[in-house]
């Protein structure tokens, strides 16, 4: 063994050392820091005891909201009948007074005939219940996530051969294209190459990766939009994305469930209002 090789085998060493010196103060801290631990759990348990007992609430009143509405008709009869012996007992009544009843009799009767429980529609709303509540670090005033550009080498250390050029990306796909050549889905580790039956006389404009839709989202020259979904290897059409200049748009990012697209023109807005 060389000088140099004995020399990188002790740096190696002791960075292995302090790796591991590392990993037991994580370990020490995970099972000393348990009251730390459940406290943050605690406030979980007691948000979803909270959201819970609101949901119970709401939903008792909705039942209660749906008894009255059922109860309805026999209510009015009962106010009918109220009406009718309370007059016979007191024999204040003529014939008018004979006859309002009987209308009011065949009124409710015949509502009863036309009407039933399918008139009443309950109404729920959708609610996206991943966000309403998120766990989330903050770093100390001065720590900051930062990037290692040590990391960044000379020599690139996996070299993926295509003609085409990376056009989009995802935390675990590279879309590539190339000016009249196919898409090409490509993995992270370049080995599993999928081609995509992508068919468009157009020529792409942009394409952005979607975390909402699982897939990226393709823009043309023409306006044209289509949806790449990655699981399927599918590509569905979105339909025509134009301005209120009707031109088309020309770039295009995803943030959460809103597509943002713009023209690429000077003063250009970006039109952030289309909902995946």
């Amino acid at each position: 063994m060389t000088k140099h090789r004995q020399q990188l085998s002790r740096e190696l060493d002791l960075v292995m050392r302090e790796h591991n010196d590392l990993d037991k103060r994580i370990q020490h801290k995970i099972t000393g820091d348990q009251g730390g631990h459940r406290k943050l759990l605690d406030q979980i348990n007691e948000w979803e005891k909270s959201v819970i007992d609101k949901i119970k609430d709401a939903t008792q009143q909705a039942r209660k909201q749906v008894y009255f509405l059922l109860d309805q008709p026999a209510h009015r009869v009962r106010q009918i009948t109220d009406d009718i012996e309370s007059r016979m007992k007191e024999e204040d009544y003529v014939e008018t007074d004979i006859e309002y009843w009987s209308n009011q009799v065949k009124k409710l009767s015949k509502e009863i005939e036309m009407g039933d429980s399918t008139n009443i529609v309950i109404e729920t709303a959708q609610v996206e219940w991943t966000s309403l509540i998120k766990v989330q670090e903050i770093l100390p005033v001065n720590m900051s996530k930062t990037l290692d550009y040590g990391r960044l080498r000379n020599e690139a250390s996996k070299v993926i051969k295509d003609e085409r050029y990376i056009y989009s990306s995802s935390i675990d796909f590279l879309l590539l294209y190339g000016m009249g050549k196919s898409l090409c889905l490509l993995d992270r580790t370049g080995k599993n190459k999928a081609e995509i039956n992508f068919k468009s006389k157009w020529r792409l404009y942009d394409t952005c990766w979607s975390t909402f839709l699982n897939g990226f989202i393709i823009l043309t020259i023409e306006g044209d939009s289509y949806t790449l979904d990655v699981a399927t290897r599918q590509v569905n059409v979105i339909g025509k994305l134009k301005s209120h200049d009707k031109k088309p748009f020309e770039s295009c990012t995803c943030s959460g469930e809103t597509l943002l697209v713009s023209k690429n023109e000077k003063g250009s807005s970006i039109e952030s209002g289309i909902q995946l």
